[in-house]
């Protein structure tokens, strides 16, 4: 089997479940962070499940992955604010 093949249901089961967490973000006070963390528009930032568990409510956080990687444009399209220090 190709790689590409074996490849395609991992990245379908990852889109599913950033789907899943994405609705369920809710807004709170910006996450201040270096601005060298998002060098650039392709540079992500992850979290985890336990940082994130205050931005999601409890059903998201039974099937979110231990670890969530976005970028910021990502991030805040989930409700997540960033100040860049």
């Amino acid at each position: 089997m190709k790689p590409s093949a074996m490849m395609a249901p991992l990245f379908a089961a990852s889109l599913a479940t950033l789907a899943v967490a994405t609705p369920v973000l809710a807004k709170t006070k910006p996450i201040v962070i270096p601005a060298s963390v998002f060098q650039n528009e392709d540079s992500k930032l992850c979290m985890s499940k336990d940082v994130l568990a205050k931005l999601a409510d409890k059903e998201t956080l039974k099937t979110m992955p231990a670890t969530v990687c976005d970028t910021q444009s990502g991030w805040e399209g989930r409700g997540v604010e960033f100040k860049l220090k």
